[in-house]
């Protein structure tokens, strides 16, 4: 259930309007609360008009709208092409600082999903970026790509310990 209308860029390159921010916050709220509600669920119609809601913010390159959509067009898009929009997004997103986005966009580097290809040092920074933020799954991904990389000595070992400490909370269901 992507968007129907087509551009080349996934993200236009105008940034937020600072006279309007509050606007595309309050767009995204009304666009999340509604998404998760019987509305968008009822009708595909109605769910596209929340998909357009949803682009409209993370055009304007509001952080939570660029995540949401982004992952909604990669795992529900109808085509690759959608899935290729979906990981701009997603990419925008990771370099705000949004810790979901940035291990789904570093995921689709390392399996090099619809032809993003792998940059060991963004994968690292992205990975890192969440681990340290106490993302289990951020810190076992990253250390899984050192390894198999042979790329230890990226970070220093007090970040090792930290991103080691991270994963070791997955076997004790500790978040």
């Amino acid at each position: 259930m992507g968007c129907s209308s087509r551009s080349d860029s996934p993200v236009p390159d105008e940034p937020l309007s600072m006279s309007w921010p509050w606007l595309v916050a309050a767009v995204f709220f009304i666009a999340n609360q509604l998404f998760h509600s019987v509305y968008a669920k009822s009708s595909e119609k109605r769910h596209h008009r929340v998909m357009r809601l949803f682009r409209f913010c993370a055009d304007r390159k509001h952080t939570q709208a660029c995540s949401v959509y982004g992952h909604l067009l990669l795992f529900r898009g109808e085509t690759d092409w959608h899935k290729q929009h979906g990981l701009g997004y997603l990419q925008v997103a990771a370099g705000q600082g949004e810790e979901k986005a940035a291990l789904q966009y570093a995921s689709a580097m390392i399996e090099q999903q619809y032809g993003v290809p792998c940059d060991d040092k963004l994968v690292i920074r992205l990975l890192k970026q969440a681990a340290l933020n106490a993302n289990v799954l951020a810190a076992q991904k990253l250390l899984d790509f050192l390894a198999d990389r042979g790329l230890t000595d990226q970070i220093s070992a007090q970040e090792v310990e930290r991103i080691s400490l991270v994963a070791d909370l997955a076997e004790l269901n500790i978040r």
